[in-house]
């Protein structure tokens, strides 16, 4: 009878300790678990786009930008847009803008770099997944879209304020008309040191030659045009803040020499950013809200970055299946 006793209360105590280490277990573990998912899905991505054949599109559509553009049609019916590249290290800074999306949980187009022979002459550049269903939106106001499109649209502004890049009209997103997903492209002018030291609120709340599509959404909410939830991004950035650097901000690590580029030889202002993405947000909703602070208040343990984490997890995870 005691050998029982015993034996039920060895069990009791084992299935205690695995209860709670799956609810109490080291929350930021995401940041490494979510790198290395993106890591495979990358390498099969890699594989399956190596084996395809492209050809270009008879009818092209109308594409603006400095840069050659062009859509192809690969062997399985899916459309790529060809952008010309001759800057390696563009390429890289978007081969890596790329990786960093995947491990933040946000739509960005497949990416690939490429060489094509156009007129005989080969042709360096990057590749990106074509959206023949999805619209900019160049035509739709902030009150046009729904409450999840503004939601997400809230969460790349911190991710945009975190890659320096402040290149963010109506044209740098699109709306996927098939389920309403809200897809941010073009991430090209990430890094580079225009106004990186002017203030959040001051950047997209009182410039009024920005042509920012978030100073869009907040104009239309301190005009009471649009309802917006202040508090929505900060699970998203207590995520992106608490995330570790080997896993986050070192995919940039190569562009820290390009001239071009605010580094200056070191992630220092990457990392400083990160550091701050809390409370730059949190004093930005702030003066948004304008109801003072004690209408206003975060307290930043409720928002645990392992549920973004856990969010973005499921999903590489399902990605991974899809992509096997």
């Amino acid at each position: 009878m005691k050998n029982k006793i015993f034996l039920i209360a060895v069990i009791f105590i084992f299935c205690i300790g695995i209860i709670a280490h799956i609810f109490f277990k080291d929350k930021s573990d995401f940041s490494e678990k979510n790198y290395k998912l993106m890591k495979k899905i990358i390498s099969l991505e890699k594989a399956k786009f190596r084996k395809l054949s492209l050809k270009v599109e008879p009818f092209q559509p109308v594409l603006t930008g400095d840069h050659l553009k062009f859509v192809l049609r690969d062997d399985l019916g899916n459309q790529w847009l060809f952008k010309e590249q001759n800057d390696f290290n563009q390429v890289k800074k978007m081969l890596a803008v790329y990786q960093f999306t995947k491990i933040c949980g946000i739509n960005f187009p497949e990416t690939h770099e490429v060489t094509l022979t156009i007129n005989g002459k080969e042709t360096n550049g990057i590749i990106t997944r074509f959206y023949s269903e999805a619209v900019n939106l160049g035509d739709i106001s902030p009150e046009g879209l729904g409450k999840k499109s503004i939601e997400e649209l809230q969460r790349l502004h911190a991710l945009d304020w975190l890659l320096f890049n402040f290149d963010n009209t109506a044209y740098n997103f699109l709306l996927n008309l098939r389920d309403n997903e809200i897809i941010l492209i073009d991430e090209d002018c990430a890094f580079y040191s225009r106004d990186k030291g002017i203030p959040l609120s001051d950047f997209y709340l009182y410039n009024g030659e920005n042509k920012s599509y978030y100073s869009m959404i907040y104009a239309a909410f301190k005009e009471k045009r649009l309802s917006l939830d202040l508090y929505a991004p900060f699970g998203f950035i207590n995520y992106l803040a608490s995330l570790k650097e080997v896993y986050s901000t070192d995919l940039f690590s190569d562009l820290v020499n390009d001239k071009f580029l605010l580094f200056e030889g070191s992630l220092k202002p990457l990392v400083q950013r990160k550091a701050a993405l809390f409370s730059d947000f949190s004093s930005f909703y702030k003066i948004l809200s304008a109801k003072g602070d004690s209408q206003f208040s975060l307290d930043r343990t409720k928002y645990a970055p392992d549920r973004w984490g856990r969010y973005v997890y499921n999903k590489l995870k399902k990605e991974y299946k899809e992509e096997k």
